[in-house]
């Protein structure tokens, strides 16, 4: 039983919308509640000091149980993120990544994504100043070596200058068919970087015509979004106003 569908099936039983299924709820605690009386007045004795520990027992830990127990159905019950079939990425044999100063952001989660099956060959690291400082270049650098994909790093000097990044894609595109040919699976990740970086990746993909993705966290709900295992990429489609291709 998967968890949505056990914290479903929990769910039940603590909702008083539904009167049945509460009674019945609340008389299986009470089962047990009474079988672990019993056990403790086995044990320890029926003394008056027995009975006062009992009461002051289940007056501080029952409703320390049933608040985790709400915790847990609640956090069992977190919708995962649903991706159409249209919206999906494939692994691709080249990744463009944009990378972030931030050091949660999720280029590790898309290299393995791209990885699977040993699809992606060549990985382009637009890097920085900020980045570079934080060093997160040779970490990310490390990881693709690891996994047996040639890591190619691309300088920025500034991250306010859309031009560069628009030029450094154009040209780590040109690199990738070159290598790849001209049929090449190529893919511009654009969840990281500044909002001119992500401009100048964004007109370089539709001029060469090549696929972008954008990461979003692996579980969310509507008011907030749920980091919980690796980031999932979607890919970035648009139409031009009049109608025309994407």
């Amino acid at each position: 039983m998967g968890a949505r569908s056990l914290s479903e099936f929990l769910a039940r039983f603590l909702d008083t919308r539904a009167p049945l299924l509460f009674v019945i709820g609340s008389l299986v605690l009470g089962l047990f509640s009474n079988a672990a009386y019993g056990l403790l007045l086995v044990a320890l004795g029926e003394s008056p000091w027995t009975l006062v520990g009992i009461i002051v027992a289940a007056v501080v830990i029952l409703p320390l149980i049933y608040g985790s127990f709400r915790v847990i159905v609640r956090a069992l019950s977190r919708p995962q993120t649903q991706i159409g079939e249209e919206q999906r990425v494939p692994p691709h044999q080249a990744l463009i990544l944009l990378v972030s100063a931030n050091m949660g952001a999720p280029e590790k989660d898309m290299i393995v994504h791209h990885q699977h099956g040993e699809t992606l060959k060549h990985c382009w690291l637009l890097v920085t100043p900020a980045v570079r400082g934080l060093n997160r270049h040779e970490d990310l650098r490390y990881e693709l070596n690891s996994r047996n994909v040639e890591a190619h790093l691309l300088d920025l000097a500034d991250a306010h200058q859309g031009q560069m990044v628009y030029t450094q894609v154009r040209q780590a595109v040109r690199d990738a068919r070159a290598l790849l040919g001209e049929e090449a699976q190529i893919i511009v990740d654009i969840t990281g970087g500044t909002k001119p970086m992500t401009a100048g990746a964004v007109l370089a993909c539709r001029e060469l015509r090549v696929n972008m993705e954008y990461a979003i966290p692996a579980q969310s709900t509507a008011t907030t979004a749920v980091r919980s295992g690796p980031a999932i990429p979607i890919l970035v489609t648009f139409s031009d106003a009049q109608g025309g291709q994407p």
